[in-house]
């Protein structure tokens, strides 16, 4: 058990906001440049990417979403 109050512990996620006020999400995506990867990118992309960004999207709806 810790022995921090409730006041004291960090949130679940973090947040920052950008000069506009509005709370954002950074998302950064580190791959394996292989040329056996370069292959499938599309598919990685179109079935992993894209999905997981939609996901982040609907449970952050109020923040804006940055990609790296």
């Amino acid at each position: 058990m810790s022995t921090q109050s409730q006041s004291q512990q960090q949130p679940a996620h973090a947040q920052a906001q950008p000069d506009g006020g509005q709370d954002l999400l950074a998302v950064a995506c580190v791959v394996d440049a292989s040329l056996s990867l370069a292959t499938e990118w599309t598919r990685i992309v179109t079935g992993y990417i894209i999905p997981m960004l939609k996901r982040l999207n609907e449970a952050y709806s109020g923040y804006q979403v940055r990609f790296t």
